[in-house]
């Protein structure tokens, strides 16, 4: 069974068919975080952004009623944007477990130096 450093690992090497084989074999890895809180959703839209397909396969393995406000927007889920908007005000005024409320913040990893 893969661990979640393994996962996330193959996400940031834009490895899609990892992902794939690793999320059948224990599709509760599409729920993983990294030690700075990012999701693995937030992960593959950041390492792959040009490439959909891991965040696709994320995505299905999640269900987009799992998605938060900054997931569904990076990812183009406009329907579960308004969803969110709709609701709870404590969804417009969400932050990140980093304390970043951007979600055009992205991991120093992948910041231009």
């Amino acid at each position: 069974m893969p661990d979640t450093i393994e996962f996330l690992a193959a996400i940031r090497a834009r490895d899609a068919a990892a992902v794939e084989r690793m999320l059948a074999e224990d599709p509760t890895l599409a729920m993983a975080r990294d030690r700075d809180g990012f999701s693995a959703v937030m992960l593959a839209r950041y390492f792959s952004w040009s490439d959909t397909t891991m965040v696709d396969l994320l995505v299905n393995a999640r269900g987009d009623a799992d998605l938060d406000i900054f997931e569904a927007s990076a990812t183009g889920r406009a329907g579960r944007v308004r969803e969110l908007l709709a609701g709870t005000s404590a969804s417009r005024r969400a932050t990140r477990r980093t304390g970043s409320s951007r979600s055009t913040w992205r991991p120093s990893s992948v910041r231009r130096r």
